[in-house]
């Protein structure tokens, strides 16, 4: 996946990641920063399960960060 591809998948899960990051944590600040990181660690990722399922693959990026 190409970095601007990456940044658009991104884009368009945002908001959604935030939430879903933020009903771990407990706060918004925090759950943005998580979002944050899990972008660069997907971006770095080069992975099979990046390829197949790659929404689903940052979710879990964002999942284990905020636990």
């Amino acid at each position: 996946m190409s970095d601007s591809e990456a940044l658009a998948l991104y884009s368009i899960h945002r908001e959604k990641l935030i939430g879903y990051a933020n009903k771990i944590v407990r706060d918004s600040y925090r759950a943005e920063d998580i979002v944050q990181d899990a972008f660069l660690k997907f971006r770095k990722a080069k992975r099979s399960a990046e390829e197949d399922h790659p929404s689903a693959y940052l979710y879990r990026i964002v999942r284990n960060l905020a636990l």
